[in-house]
């Protein structure tokens, strides 16, 4: 037969258990806690960096429509064709004429 002395240790064992029990519980909800912490900063970084990056994207497409706003034409176009296309009209190709630059072209 268990005697009340008994029960009390038997009862003070199941309380320390249940209490370490709850300590884990605790310690493990902490921890889940600080793992979703850290993919929410991993995850807002992440957006930062392909925002970044498109910010990056839009801007190279940009300077290439300047580039080839510019250029106008493939390197390879006969002098007679760009001079044209610079503003010069139907100027005659004089020494001026053959020294300008491609980039010469007045920006829009």
């Amino acid at each position: 037969m268990i005697q009340p002395a008994d029960r009390r240790d038997a009862d003070g064992d199941e309380l320390s258990r249940l209490r370490r029990r709850v300590a884990e519980l605790e310690e493990q909800h902490l921890n889940a806690t600080d793992a979703v912490i850290g993919a929410e900063a991993a995850a807002a970084q992440a957006r930062r960096d392909i925002e970044d990056i498109f910010h990056q994207l839009h801007v190279r497409e940009e300077e290439l429509k300047e580039l080839k706003g510019l250029l106008g034409f493939e390197l390879d176009t006969p002098l007679e064709e760009i001079v044209p296309a610079l503003g010069g009209g139907s100027r005659p190709l004089g020494r001026s004429a053959r020294r300008r630059s491609v980039r010469s072209k007045p920006r829009r």
